[in-house]
């Protein structure tokens, strides 16, 4: 009997260790893959470097900036598929060299249509309280579709163009990494406003 007992204490112990080994182990996974996702969030995570004298922009909470997002607007602003007839980007008139703006009086867009302002600069656009010469677009977001749908600017349309990406294997593939989700006109102009 007292044998039994002790065979029966023995085999308690151990159920318990086990127990508790099992719910350690599992504790140290789960912390594990929580500072994994920081390390995750903290690399992709973009900080703006504001000079001292500059108030940090307002940026929308649902657009944090994160590189991948930055990378994508980037490859976006300077790809001419965004037009129609894929001839005119973002950077055919918002030119890099030139301060993000044109250099002629009234910019071109496709087939050579003339616009009827000219591209403004976007050095220091994230700090626009409103957007376009008429003010009628309070934030980058929004004011994005702007060109890509003027007649005499890019003259397309923000949902085929969402088709005409999802098409492109790469497109499909960074905007799946980026935002969890294939592309769509509010998500293309996500990535436009965050670069």
């Amino acid at each position: 009997m007292y044998a039994q007992k002790r065979y029966q204490t023995i085999k308690s112990f151990f159920a318990l260790h086990k127990i508790a080994v099992t719910i350690f182990v599992i504790a140290v996974l789960f912390l594990t893959q929580c500072s994994r996702d920081e390390e995750i969030l903290d690399d992709t995570f973009y900080h703006l470097e504001i000079p001292e004298h500059f108030p940090y922009p307002e940026i929308p909470d649902d657009n944090i900036l994160t590189k991948g997002k930055i990378e994508l607007g980037k490859k976006l602003f300077f790809d001419k598929t965004l037009s129609i007839d894929s001839t005119i980007a973002c950077a055919s008139c918002h030119k890099p060299e030139h301060g993000f703006s044109d250099n002629i009086a009234i910019s071109r867009g496709v087939e050579n249509r003339t616009g009827f302002r000219n591209a403004s600069s976007l050095t220091n656009v994230a700090y626009a309280p409103i957007l376009l010469r008429d003010g009628g677009f309070p934030t980058l977001e929004t004011q994005v579709a702007v060109p890509v749908q003027d007649h005499n600017e890019m003259d397309f349309n923000m949902l085929e163009l969402s088709m005409r990406l999802k098409k492109d294997a790469y497109y499909k593939n960074e905007f799946i990494n980026v935002f969890g989700t294939e592309p769509e006109p509010g998500i293309i102009t996500k990535a436009l406003a965050a670069f």
